[in-house]
């Protein structure tokens, strides 16, 4: 019955999406998204410069219905990602440039204070494709240079924004410091994440077409975990 009630919520979740292939070929649904998906980030900012002012300093993650820290960080990820183009392409109006830097650099703040090591990593390598996409598709000397000192600059102000975090509030420190001891060869393991992934693969490879069930992954592996992807 239960395995029923989660193919019956993915099956919604996977209809949902097809329906909106047609409907994002549309410009003018386009542009509402846009907008929509700026104003959703600039609310839950708000929400996140709040939590900074309380709950984290008790070592509370940003959790709960609406406000869950990977949730509301891949939402400021994807604003990042649909503004970053605007500061990059030359022919926009200087204004629209400018109010689009400040308030990218607002969201990156906040993307990072949320904790969430997933979204802070997936709108780094989000914003690195953008600009191979631009760079690949206008191809000028112009738009090659200007790219890469925003990306120079983004990376400073980012280096900078994390680390004052990082000193201002234990929790982010903690949680932070797993993800650069990873990077750096210092651990080889963040939560068990990588014992996730190295087993959902190795499920994947064992039976790739029909695989276990949805959810077997928490038996397979004998452990209450999940492997945090849909697929796996």
């Amino acid at each position: 019955e239960l395995n029923t009630m989660y193919g019956i919520k993915n099956s919604v979740k996977l209809i949902s999406f097809l329906l909106l292939i047609p409907i994002l070929s549309n410009p003018v649904f386009r542009k509402f998204l846009f907008f929509a998906i700026i104003y959703t980030a600039f609310v839950k900012s708000i929400l996140v410069y709040d939590y900074s002012q309380g709950d984290i300093y008790l070592g509370d993650a940003l959790s709960g219905f609406g406000k869950d820290k990977n949730y509301v960080g891949l939402i400021f990820g994807m604003s990042l990602s649909m503004i970053f183009p605007i500061i990059i392409i030359p022919n926009i109006a200087g204004i629209y440039r400018v109010l689009s830097g400040g308030f990218s650099v607002w969201i990156l703040y906040s993307l990072f204070t949320t904790g969430s090591r997933t979204a802070s990593l997936t709108a780094i390598l989000s914003i690195l494709v953008i600009s191979l996409i631009i760079i690949r598709n206008l191809g000028n000397l112009k738009v090659l240079i200007s790219t890469v000192l925003i990306i120079t600059f983004t990376f400073f102000i980012s280096s900078w924004a994390l680390q004052a975090l990082m000193n201002k509030y234990g929790l982010l420190f903690t949680n932070f410091m797993k993800l650069i001891d990873f990077i750096q060869g210092h651990s080889h393991d963040i939560n068990g994440r990588m014992l996730l992934l190295n087993s959902g693969l190795d499920m994947v490879i064992e039976k790739p077409f029909f695989g276990h069930g949805y959810e077997s992954s928490r038996w397979v592996l004998g452990k209450l975990l999940l492997t945090h992807n849909t697929y796996i």
